[in-house]
């Protein structure tokens, strides 16, 4: 009886803030973040849009809380994956920040009898294999990381080769971004109380780039247009043209906000005039939890 070709399939976690038509276009799976607002639980990206979170973070005045994928949901994925695919390609944020790669590992090793049971019920015969890959990325970064393995992936790559590039690619990800209000992250316990007055006081913006899985503050300028600026001179001081390059820009806020700002709408022209392609990313209800509306970030791939 003649075997099916292998089947491979890329899934992330909602913190990558990829867009539905990448998502679509790539075959990306997502498996959510649960985020807890005013003692309702809600599942990033499902039965909580983006838009509504916005408007809800307006209103309320404690900060939501935010949880990775537990074991169990992981494992339940991996099973309904493995019923049709292969081949796992795991790719989530950094661990650095999230327990939501180690309980994706954790899935792994506990639920191999059951993947086992699945794939003998659904007559997958070939052997299976999950491989899970610390990006030490998050939002735009981690969305690079899982868009190049994808097209690598269905480009016909190897495996295993396109998994050990993934695990090395954070080393060519960068990832930096300016927030426009700090009291998101002192919320959240992400920046103390003194820095927050200080900063709050002289409207000092952070520049924060991703640094080996976690985050770092880089800059500091006065205003939110002149930390914009700031973020967009990083780019193109660092990021050499290459044709046809695939930018992430994501942007925190709802509908509204995205058409009202002009700083958004003066980094995409900026970084299209260059003769890249710009995929504009709306941050998601877990990161936005943190960064609060009208954050701006640009993520790229430097060779």
């Amino acid at each position: 009886m003649p075997i099916d070709p292998v089947k491979t399939v890329v899934l992330t976690d909602s913190t990558a803030d990829l867009p539905p038509h990448v998502l679509k276009e790539q075959n990306i799976k997502v498996i959510p973040m649960t985020i807890t607002v005013d003692g309702r639980k809600y599942t990033d990206g499902f039965d909580l849009t983006t838009d509504s979170f916005y408007k809800l973070l307006e209103k309320i005045s404690d900060a939501p809380t935010t949880d990775p994928p537990s074991v169990e949901q992981f494992t339940e994925i991996y099973g309904n994956l493995l019923s049709e695919y292969d081949q796992i390609l795991s790719i989530h944020v950094s661990s650095r920040l999230s327990k939501t790669f180690s309980n994706a590992r954790e899935a792994v090793v506990h639920g191999s009898k059951f993947f086992r049971e699945v794939r003998m019920k659904n007559k997958r015969f070939h052997p299976y294999r999950v491989r899970v890959v610390d990006s030490q990325h998050v939002s735009g970064g981690l969305g690079i990381v899982v868009i190049r393995a994808a097209e690598a992936l269905r480009q016909g790559h190897n495996f295993g080769e396109v998994y050990g590039a993934a695990e090395d690619m954070h080393k060519h990800v960068h990832y930096i971004f300016t927030l426009k209000d700090l009291k998101y992250m002192r919320r959240s316990n992400r920046v103390p109380a003194m820095s927050y007055v200080l900063a709050k006081m002289i409207d000092l913006k952070p520049i924060i780039e991703m640094d080996k899985g976690v985050l770092s503050s880089i800059d500091r300028v006065r205003g939110y247009e002149q930390a914009v600026e700031k973020i967009l001179e990083h780019f193109n001081t660092h990021k050499a043209a290459q044709r046809n390059d695939r930018i992430i820009v994501v942007y925190a806020g709802h509908a509204a906000l995205q058409q009202e700002n002009l700083s958004l709408v003066r980094i995409v022209k900026a970084i299209r005039d260059r003769g890249f392609q710009v995929i504009e990313s709306t941050v998601g209800p877990t990161i936005g939890t943190h960064c609060g509306p009208e954050a701006i970030g640009i993520a790229y791939y430097s060779a």
